[in-house]
């Protein structure tokens, strides 16, 4: 056990990255079972409805990537957690790390960080002014701080404003969140393809099909019909048929896809907010991190961000939170439940799947399928008892902090954090009462 000096008090806040690895890892032999069953039917030999028929018709194969790859991510980005050695030497040799100290600025930088973490392994490249700081593992249990041109610069230009970048970072490595989302991160990188993976199995599989049968069909009518009448009977068939059957597959499909990803993505999201909720809070006042983050922070698109940065959330977001906080209590309460009510969302979407699969089935067969009623009830269990598992966390989060870093003052943000984590875990357990209440009603 290690005591913090004075000037190195972090409060933390729940580790919910590790808390969703855990609930992963517990409902692991049910994925595992579902991605067998996935595997089996696009590997199938036996051909899918209209395969046979339909031109290209082996690309509808492909649509049901879309319910592999989300488990596929999530499975292979916690695999690559194993091998944090790995990481260490790609992330040294991408940004062109070294242990060398020549400047007497990257000196200060480095004995204001290990106030904070003394074990904490520090490299730098102060040739690279385009990045700032950021953390990595150099082990299971030991994290690595690589040092950039940028936060030596902002070290000189607003020394609070790097202060406050730097005091992100160290949050993140109180947090524990090194090894899952660090530099270099599979788990991370992986996780940011899921969109365009969606787009070409399913909607462009799904579009090359419908026009190569459009087109046999106009060919084939071609000598029966007159052109008008064959384009009003295409035209009627797309209105009526082509696309609700369409709008309910890309429905189906995405609602699986958020009801697998929507809760490590807002476990990924939450470390980014409770990292500047920490900084700021330390610093009695979020403008140096606001004018860090303004400054420092590549102004991406919004599609480019969707395609490559969706695990970060937006820096609008960032700087609307930290600049839009009535009260620290209320800033560390929102944080606290915003798993929680993550994991509700998640519930949602769930059922959300199986209602649009019913629907979708009922819309091209005819047949009715109950197979929402059926699932709601083990879907709401399975929410409650994991909300519950959450709310011992966060309540025993604070007895945590404490064994592990010594805390022992008793001032106000102290008092403020422990009422937020007790008032958090109660309201978690309240809404876990309540799922498991609406099954008895």
């Amino acid at each position: 056990m290690n005591t913090i000096p004075e000037e190195g008090k972090l409060y933390s806040l729940p580790p919910y990255l590790w808390i969703w690895l855990i609930i992963f890892v517990v409902t692991l032999p049910f994925n595992l079972t579902f991605l067998q069953i996935l595997l089996s039917d696009v590997f199938s030999t036996t051909p899918l409805p209209g395969e046979d028929i339909l031109p290209f018709g082996f690309l509808l194969r492909m649509a049901n990537f879309v319910e592999l790859f989300p488990l596929l991510i999530i499975i292979i980005g916690v695999l690559s957690l194993a091998a944090p050695s790995i990481r260490r030497s790609y992330v040294r040799r991408k940004y062109g790390l070294t242990d060398d100290v020549q400047i007497a600025t990257l000196l200060e930088i480095s004995a204001f960080i290990r106030n904070y973490l003394p074990d904490v392994s520090i490299s730098n490249n102060p040739l690279r002014g385009d990045q700032v700081a950021f953390i990595y593992p150099v082990g299971f249990r030991k994290a690595g701080m690589g040092l950039m041109g940028g936060v030596v610069k902002l070290w000189k230009s607003d020394n609070e404003g790097a202060r406050g970048v730097l005091l992100h970072e160290i949050a993140h490595v109180r947090n524990g969140d090194t090894l899952i989302i660090g530099a270099g991160s599979g788990f991370r990188i992986l996780f940011n393809f899921w969109p365009v993976l969606f787009v070409v199995t399913v909607v462009v599989s799904v579009i090359i099909v419908w026009l190569m049968t459009s087109y046999l069909l106009f060919t084939e009518l071609s000598g029966l019909m007159p052109p008008g009448e064959i384009i009003t009977y295409k035209f009627e068939q797309v209105l009526f048929l082509t696309l609700p059957s369409l709008f309910f597959m890309l429905l189906t499909s995405l609602m699986w896809v958020a009801s697998i990803i929507f809760l490590p993505l807002a476990a990924l999201w939450y470390s980014e907010l409770a990292a500047d909720c920490i900084a700021a809070r330390y610093q009695g006042a979020p403008a140096p991190l606001v004018r860090a983050l303004s400054l420092h922070s590549m102004p991406v698109s919004r599609w480019r961000w969707l395609l490559a940065r969706a695990t970060h959330p937006p820096t609008r977001l960032r700087l609307f939170i930290l600049q839009h906080v009535s009260s620290p209590f209320i800033h560390m309460l929102l944080l606290i439940l915003t798993f929680p009510a993550a994991m509700v969302i998640s519930m949602l979407f769930t059922v959300l799947y199986y209602a649009s699969f019913d629907l979708s089935v009922l819309l091209t067969n005819q047949v009715s399928l109950s197979t929402t009623a059926g699932i709601l009830p083990r879907v709401t269990v399975i929410t409650a008892a994991s909300l519950f598992f959450v709310g011992i966390s966060i309540l025993l989060w604070p007895s945590v902090v404490k064994f592990l870093h010594g805390l022992s003052s008793d001032d106000s943000d102290l008092l403020r954090w422990k009422r937020a984590h007790l008032t958090g875990g109660i309201i978690t357990f309240i809404l876990a009462v309540l799922l498991m209440g609406t099954l008895l009603t």
